[in-house]
Protein backbone atom coordinates (compact mmCIF):
# COMPACT_ATOMS: atom_id res chain seq x y z
CA UNK A 1 0.00 0.00 0.00
CA UNK A 2 1.10 3.09 -1.12
CA UNK A 3 1.80 6.50 1.41
CA UNK A 4 -1.28 8.36 -0.28
CA UNK A 5 -3.90 5.66 0.65
CA UNK A 6 -3.01 6.95 4.11
CA UNK A 7 -3.59 10.51 3.51
CA UNK A 8 -6.84 11.37 3.69
CA UNK A 9 -8.24 14.67 1.59
CA UNK A 10 -8.97 17.72 3.68
CA UNK A 11 -12.45 17.76 4.98
CA UNK A 12 -14.20 20.76 3.51
CA UNK A 13 -15.79 21.07 6.71
CA UNK A 14 -12.21 21.75 8.70
CA UNK A 15 -10.92 24.74 6.17
CA UNK A 16 -10.07 27.89 7.35
CA UNK A 17 -13.43 30.67 6.85
CA UNK A 18 -13.10 33.82 5.66
CA UNK A 19 -16.16 35.89 6.64
CA UNK A 20 -17.63 39.11 5.01
CA UNK A 21 -20.38 40.82 6.87
CA UNK A 22 -22.29 43.21 4.92
CA UNK A 23 -25.15 43.02 7.22
CA UNK A 24 -27.98 42.19 4.25
CA UNK A 25 -25.55 39.84 2.90
CA UNK A 26 -22.74 37.62 4.34
CA UNK A 27 -20.47 35.75 2.23
CA UNK A 28 -18.88 32.88 3.73
CA UNK A 29 -15.33 32.05 1.86
CA UNK A 30 -14.26 28.36 2.20
CA UNK A 31 -11.58 26.34 -0.05
CA UNK A 32 -12.61 27.57 -3.42
CA UNK A 33 -16.05 27.77 -2.74
CA UNK A 34 -18.44 30.94 -1.55
CA UNK A 35 -21.37 30.44 0.38
CA UNK A 36 -24.01 33.64 0.49
CA UNK A 37 -26.56 34.29 2.92
CA UNK A 38 -28.72 37.13 2.66
CA UNK A 39 -32.03 38.82 4.62
CA UNK A 40 -32.00 37.96 8.71
CA UNK A 41 -29.64 34.62 8.52
CA UNK A 42 -27.24 37.47 6.98
CA UNK A 43 -28.18 40.09 9.79
CA UNK A 44 -27.42 37.45 12.54
CA UNK A 45 -23.84 36.14 11.60
CA UNK A 46 -23.11 40.20 11.05
CA UNK A 47 -24.63 41.10 14.11
CA UNK A 48 -22.75 37.88 16.43
CA UNK A 49 -19.13 39.05 14.20
CA UNK A 50 -19.56 42.91 14.96
CA UNK A 51 -20.28 41.88 18.75
CA UNK A 52 -17.47 39.25 18.96
CA UNK A 53 -18.11 37.52 21.81
CA UNK A 54 -21.04 35.73 23.32
CA UNK A 55 -24.28 38.10 23.88
CA UNK A 56 -27.60 37.69 25.11
CA UNK A 57 -29.89 35.58 22.43
CA UNK A 58 -32.17 38.66 23.80
CA UNK A 59 -30.12 41.25 22.95
CA UNK A 60 -29.24 39.71 19.68
CA UNK A 61 -32.74 39.25 18.47
CA UNK A 62 -33.47 42.62 19.79
CA UNK A 63 -31.26 44.24 17.13
CA UNK A 64 -33.04 41.85 14.48
CA UNK A 65 -36.67 42.79 15.29
CA UNK A 66 -36.34 45.87 17.04
CA UNK A 67 -40.29 46.80 17.29
CA UNK A 68 -41.47 43.17 18.57
CA UNK A 69 -42.56 43.67 22.32
CA UNK A 70 -43.71 40.10 22.80
CA UNK A 71 -41.29 38.08 24.34
CA UNK A 72 -42.56 34.64 23.61
CA UNK A 73 -42.99 35.76 20.08
CA UNK A 74 -39.32 36.92 19.76
CA UNK A 75 -38.12 34.00 21.17
CA UNK A 76 -39.88 31.92 18.62
CA UNK A 77 -38.38 34.55 15.80
CA UNK A 78 -35.21 33.97 17.50
CA UNK A 79 -35.42 29.91 17.50
CA UNK A 80 -36.49 29.79 14.05
CA UNK A 81 -34.24 31.58 12.25
CA UNK A 82 -31.03 30.06 14.58
CA UNK A 83 -32.23 26.89 13.16
CA UNK A 84 -32.93 27.65 9.33
CA UNK A 85 -29.38 29.33 10.03
CA UNK A 86 -27.55 26.23 10.97
CA UNK A 87 -29.80 23.87 8.19
CA UNK A 88 -28.34 26.54 5.42
CA UNK A 89 -24.70 26.40 7.10
CA UNK A 90 -25.12 22.33 7.07
CA UNK A 91 -26.45 21.95 3.32
CA UNK A 92 -23.85 24.30 1.85
CA UNK A 93 -21.26 22.01 4.18
CA UNK A 94 -19.75 25.00 5.88
CA UNK A 95 -19.89 24.39 9.92
CA UNK A 96 -22.88 24.23 11.31
CA UNK A 97 -21.51 25.59 14.92
CA UNK A 98 -20.52 28.38 13.41
CA UNK A 99 -23.26 30.15 14.58
CA UNK A 100 -24.08 28.68 18.33
CA UNK A 101 -25.56 28.55 21.60
CA UNK A 102 -23.36 28.83 24.75
CA UNK A 103 -26.11 27.03 26.57
CA UNK A 104 -26.09 29.92 29.06
CA UNK A 105 -29.02 31.57 27.03
CA UNK A 106 -26.22 33.33 24.73
CA UNK A 107 -24.83 32.82 21.06
CA UNK A 108 -22.03 33.70 19.31
CA UNK A 109 -20.05 33.57 16.24
CA UNK A 110 -17.87 30.82 16.66
CA UNK A 111 -14.22 31.16 14.95
CA UNK A 112 -11.91 28.52 15.06
CA UNK A 113 -7.87 29.81 14.76
CA UNK A 114 -7.60 30.39 11.61
CA UNK A 115 -11.20 31.49 10.85
CA UNK A 116 -11.95 35.52 10.07
CA UNK A 117 -14.81 37.82 9.78
CA UNK A 118 -14.66 41.14 8.01
CA UNK A 119 -17.45 43.75 9.24
CA UNK A 120 -18.10 45.70 5.88
CA UNK A 121 -20.88 47.19 6.62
Amino acid sequence: MTRSHWIRPMDPLCEPLRIIGRYESVHIVTGHRVVVLDGLRARLITELGQIGRPAPWRAVARELWRREQDQILLRRRFDRLLARTRSKLRTSRVRQDLVRPTGTGSIELFLLGADSFEDQT
